[in-house]
């Protein structure tokens, strides 16, 4: 009977270890089948740097506590020959920074204009806010259709005050103070823009052409050519593990520098809805809110005819007259098109932001019989006494006429315009473009 009894007891022991070496084995084919993702995991109290663990899919930002010497055993270690992550020559002796800031500097330099540069910014606040940095101000260049290139400033742009509840953020001059004037290292993904046509070495040029720039407007100094990643799996290491430099760059981000993970798109995503534009734009559009159309809800369009840009500017030619013309035909029957969405809306108010080489479209909607056609010449009257002040600073009006657009009931922009996209990335409600609702479009014709 013994003999039974121990023999039943060993059977049981048997089969339950061998459930449990089979459930362990499903439970790791299911985790190994889990894609991961990058997250990045902030450093000390919030005032050290950051290290990047891959953990599950969901792609959220995770906080732990590390420090400097944690993240030197967890990088340098693994190949002590890279110094990706080495302090320099310059900052030998800062190996205690407990209280002292770690900076962000997102820097961009093209010919593109204000909404391409606002993208980079919102691109490096995002990059600041997941590396738990502090994010240096960008200077903005206004668009050649203000009257000229100027610098305008980022307290000019938006609420400064809301905008340090979304990242902490510092003047050029503290960064420059603090890091001798100086980006020691210099963040960047290139290789998105490299292919049969575009070589590294068109790159090094390229880059030398925007440090160039970058220094002459900042009055600082960037890390030569030989600080630019060899390869794409470099330069997503270093984006990964950013360097332990108090005084780090990052150049055109969301241009040059198009990586993405999910937690750095949330944390995008999450600045764009929430930007608030400077307090002196929102009190005049409160202004316009009530005054607009009676008070009614109205639908804003935002209309850019890039085939006849170029008339006028420098006393050039026109250029393709037909293209122009087909333009033309094409927006008469989208302003048909509009009037039928605004009536499907029960909205009878539309206005127009368009910029001055575009204005004849202002009469076309008008012709299509369109009831309150509204632009920026019926907002620049004794009823808008703030808004006369500045009519003739292109850089505000923009902004302005922007904030008017996101404050719309319906707005309908184009899906090219990085000014349209910028209003749409701010707005809760219905966003359309023209390019879908237009019933016809003139072979050769790109709504944008």
């Amino acid at each position: 009977m013994n003999c039974f009894l121990k023999l039943f007891i060993t059977c049981c022991v048997f089969v339950a270890f061998f459930e449990f070496f089979v459930t362990w084995d499903s439970l790791q084919t299911v985790l190994d089948s889990v894609k991961p993702v990058a997250r990045v995991t902030k450093a000390g109290n919030g005032t050290g740097l950051n290290s990047v663990e891959v953990t599950d899919a969901d792609g959220d930002i995770q906080t732990t506590n590390t420090n400097e010497d944690e993240q030197l055993k967890l990088t340098g270690s693994q190949n002590p020959s890279n110094n990706d992550y080495a302090l320099d020559d310059g900052e030998k002796n800062e190996t205690e920074n407990v209280g002292k800031k770690y900076y962000l500097f997102a820097l961009h330099y093209d010919y593109n204009g204000p909404n391409v540069q606002y993208g980079a910014f919102v691109n490096g606040a995002a990059f600041a806010v997941a590396y738990n940095r502090t994010l240096v101000e960008i200077w903005f260049s206004t668009h050649w259709t203000s009257g000229g290139k100027e610098t305008r400033f980022l307290n000019e742009t938006f609420d400064m005050a809301y905008l340090k509840n979304l990242v902490d953020v510092a003047s050029v001059e503290e960064f420059k103070k603090e890091c001798n004037s100086t980006v020691r290292r210099l963040l960047m993904h290139p290789y998105f823009r490299m292919g049969d046509i575009k070589k590294k070495e068109d790159y090094f040029k390229r880059y030398e052409w925007k440090r160039a720039g970058l220094e002459k407007r900042y009055k600082i100094k960037l890390p030569d050519t030989s600080f630019i990643p060899e390869n794409s799996q470099r330069a997503e290491k270093l984006l990964l593990n950013p360097p332990r430099t108090r005084c780090l760059g990052i150049l055109d981000p969301g241009i040059d520098t198009r990586w993405e993970i999910p937690g750095l798109v949330k944390h995008r995503k999450n600045i764009e809805s929430r930007l608030r534009s400077a307090p002196n734009i929102l009190q005049m559009a409160d202004d316009v809110e009530k005054k607009l159309c009676g008070g009614d809800p109205f639908m804003a369009l935002h209309w850019r005819n890039r085939s006849g840009e170029f008339c006028g500017r420098n006393n050039a030619p026109c250029g393709n007259m037909s293209r122009i013309i087909d333009v033309n035909q094409t927006a008469e029957v989208v302003a048909k098109d509009i009037f039928q969405i605004m009536q499907k809306r029960n909205l009878s108010c539309l206005y127009v932001a368009v910029p001055s080489f575009s204005k004849n479209m202002i009469t076309i909607l008008k012709n299509a019989k369109i009831p309150r056609v509204m632009s920026f010449s019926d907002i620049t009257t004794d009823v808008y006494p703030k808004i006369v002040k500045i009519k003739n600073d292109g850089y505000i009006t923009s902004l302005l006429e922007q904030e008017i657009c996101v404050r719309s009931k319906t707005f309908l922009g184009t899906s090219h315009s990085s000014w349209s996209g910028f209003v749409a990335r701010q707005r809760s409600k219905e966003t359309l473009y023209l390019e879908e609702v237009a019933s016809w479009i003139a072979p050769g014709v790109i709504l944008k």
